[in-house]
Order: C-alpha cells, then structure tokens, then sequence
C-alpha cells in the first residue's frame, strides 16, 4: 500500500481528532487552522482549493442548518479546510465519504431517530481521507476550474 507523502501529516492530525470527536463531539478550531495553513503549503493553490472550498462550506451550512446540530460547525470547517487541501481531489475523498454517511443515515432512519440524529464525523473524514490517499497518487493531477 502506497500513500502520497503530502497526506500523512493530515491523517495524523485526523487520527489525532478522531478520539477527540469520539469523546468529546468537538473540532478544535486550531487543527482546522493547521489544515487550511498546510493545504496553503502542499495543496493545489488558492484558486483550486476556494474553488473545491467554497461549495463545500455553504453546502455544509445548509446542511447543517437542516439538521438542527446533527452536522456541527467543527465538522462543517474541517470538511471546508480539507476541500482547501484537496482542491480537485476533494471530489475523490467525497466519494468515499458519501457511502460511510449514508450507512449513517439509514441507521438513523431505521431506527426512527430522524435527521436531528447526532454522531462523531471525523473518525468517518480520517477513513475516507485515508482512501483517498491510497488511492490519489495513482491518478493522473487535474484541478477543477
């Protein structure tokens, strides 16, 4: 197994915030910080992480908003700061995520908790970032817009 080097620091960084999302249910902001700062130094560029940045950020507001907390703040900038690390490549990490989530979502329906229905969702961004970086060094580089 093969990972691109630029990823590891931040899978240790989501490692790390894994257990605190777990025991704690809260980001903090100064790992967000340290994503967004890397992302500046290893990512695409600032054109192509605001462009994969900015979609995420409102999409996860809104989502956020119709959930009522089940999406928090924390979890909304974390997925903004590593759409600005990824840039183009976020839409290969969102192809991860989007089957972990929706096993979340179904667990919440089935058992009748509804959309309000809260869990920890980084240890979910680590094993897709983790994905994404087994997987990003064997394709060709692209950015989006």
């Amino acid at each position: 197994m093969e990972i691109a080097v630029k990823f590891i620091p931040v899978l240790i960084l989501l490692a790390v915030l894994s257990v605190i999302d777990i025991r704690r249910r809260e980001v903090p902001d100064i790992a967000v910080l340290a994503v967004c700062l890397y992302g500046l130094v290893a990512g695409p560029g600032i054109r192509p992480g605001l462009s994969a940045a900015a979609p995420v950020f409102v999409t996860g507001l809104f989502i956020a908003a119709v959930t009522d907390g089940g999406l928090g703040g924390g979890d909304v900038k974390l997925l903004t700061a590593l759409a600005f690390f990824l840039g183009g490549d976020f839409l290969l990490f969102a192809w991860f995520l989007a089957p972990l989530l929706t096993v979340i979502l179904v667990y919440a329906l089935i058992t009748k908790k509804g959309l309000r229905f809260s869990v920890p969702l980084v240890p979910f961004m680590f094993a897709a970032l983790l994905c994404t970086a087994v997987f990003c060094w064997k394709l060709p580089p692209y950015t989006i817009l």
